[in-house]
């Protein structure tokens, strides 16, 4: 077990400065919370356009002569995901640098420090899973099998509040948060749990928050204003799908433009075959644990008074495409909060101790994952008729 929090030597204990290597929606979404304990000396980046934005810190292009010195100088942090680490970290090798000595994977670095050096429990990312099962898209191959569950409806406020109430009496602090549906701007209560939230958790708990819609539903006034006061990002989901989607998605970047939200358009989104409803993946034994280990998903998720490792198979069981599994969450009613060694197994279950006799989830002898053994890449948001 504590192998899983030894990957850093003690030349991390002192770090003060940090170059960080991606700036795409990983790294700009913990930036702002990294700079409150370290100094970011610069940005790399392998898109050469991105050296073109005004940008504190500076980003550079990779290939820069520039990036070179920094990266040679400097602690590197990979702040992207497990996908594209794998590239960067060959990358990095290529020129003398070593794996956790002088660069780290953001998902292995942040937990690992704070706990080590901190003893706090910082995570990483957390989605507030499914505050609604309604959707206004019937995506064929959607990452939380919207289309397939039977009930569609909106979860209670005082659920999703219990639920973070709880989450947060266990973690210190939590990187990165996103509220998730279905689409959860269809959500009922949506500008009371964002008021919750912004009121007795952001900033203090959590680095950034925001809500990730698909782009079809345009917020009323009283939403807008809540996510204006709290400073909640809105991430759009481009899938650009037909005209009439087009249309509304441009609505409501007009809407967000016109209140000053900040919002981000995801243009470019690779979706994987993750395998439901039909296609199958066979992994067992250390097959399966490699798999898992090779996903390193930091899609986890909060539902139902749980810490799910994975927000894919938390909604695969929820949705009842497939069975439950005791082993796929940690309890939070179970753990006591004064004990740090109980709100450990919470680090240990993100980072992907799972307490099996596999050490993995059933769940992934049969899903595709987001590792780079997972090739198969599919249209996307296809809809069914």
């Amino acid at each position: 077990m504590e192998t899983i929090l030894n990957q850093l030597n003690e030349s991390w204990a002192d770090v003060k400065d940090l170059v960080l290597y991606g700036y795409g929606r990983h790294g700009e979404r913990i930036l702002e919370a990294l700079e409150c304990d370290f100094n970011i000396v610069a940005i790399i980046d392998n898109n050469p356009s991105k050296e073109n934005i005004s940008h504190t810190p500076q980003i550079l292009y990779s290939k820069n002569p520039q990036a070179y010195d920094y990266l040679k100088h400097y602690k590197i942090l990979v702040t992207t995901q497990e996908y594209y680490y794998v590239q960067i970290a060959e990358q990095l090798k290529e020129i003398g640098l070593r794996e956790n000595i002088d660069f780290i994977h953001y998902q292995n670095f942040l937990p690992e420090w704070y706990f080590k050096y901190k003893k706090k429990i910082y995570l990483v990312k957390t989605d507030v899973a499914i505050i609604t099962s309604r959707c206004s898209l019937k995506c064929k191959k959607c990452q939380l099998f919207m289309p397939y569950w039977n009930n569609k409806q909106d979860r209670s406020l005082k659920e999703i509040k219990n639920d973070l109430d709880l989450y947060f009496k266990n973690v210190d602090f939590v990187f990165d948060m996103a509220i998730l549906g279905g689409e959860p701007l269809l959500y009922q209560h949506l500008s009371e749990l964002l008021r919750y939230i912004g009121d007795t958790y952001l900033k203090n708990k959590i680095g950034r928050a925001g809500i990730i819609t698909n782009g079809t539903s345009i917020p009323d006034d009283e939403i807008l204003d809540v996510i204006k006061k709290y400073g909640f990002v809105v991430t759009i989901s481009n899938y650009h799908l037909n005209d009439q989607y087009n249309y509304r998605l441009q609505k409501l970047e007009e809407v967000l433009s016109n209140h000053k939200i900040y919002y981000h358009i995801d243009d470019h989104i690779d979706w994987f075959d993750f395998g439901y409803p039909d296609t199958e993946y066979h992994y067992t034994g250390e097959a399966a644990k490699r798999h898992m280990m090779c996903c390193n998903t930091v899609c986890h998720s909060l539902y139902d008074k749980k810490f799910w490792y994975c927000g894919i198979a938390m909604a695969a069981e929820k949705s009842g495409l497939f069975e439950p599994d005791e082993h796929a969450y940690v309890d939070l009613t179970s753990i006591n909060p004064d004990n740090i060694d109980e709100r450990k197994q919470i680090l240990l279950h993100s980072l992907g101790y799972i307490y099996s006799d596999g050490g993995y989830l059933k769940h992934c002898q049969n899903c595709g994952g987001f590792g780079v053994d997972n090739n198969n890449i599919i249209p996307t948001a296809e809809q069914l008729l």
